[in-house]
């Protein structure tokens, strides 16, 4: 009865053991996961940023093709005026 006994305590502090073990193990399970969150969220918001910094990227360089082109014309239309005035 007694070596029962023993061994139902020597079980029981080995499941506390084991309990405390888990819950440490889950502790730092929940705080990576909270990092790995935190770099999720970070990431998703660079992404965010990147996009509209190439939308606005896209809208220069459509004004500056626009205004070359504009300049090109404004180039060669120069001396056809010049000769068509000239004559």
């Amino acid at each position: 009865m007694v070596a029962g006994a023993e061994a139902s305590i020597a079980q029981k502090e080995l499941l506390e053991q084991q309990v405390e073990i888990i819950q440490k193990q889950n502790e730092l399970l929940s705080d990576n996961y909270s990092k790995l969150k935190e770099m999720y969220d970070a990431q998703v918001e660079a992404n965010k940023e990147a996009k509209e910094e190439l939308k606005r990227s896209k809208r220069f360089n459509i004004i500056m093709m626009i205004i070359s082109i504009m300049a090109m014309l404004a180039a060669v239309a120069g001396p056809i005026v010049t000769i068509l005035v000239s004559r």
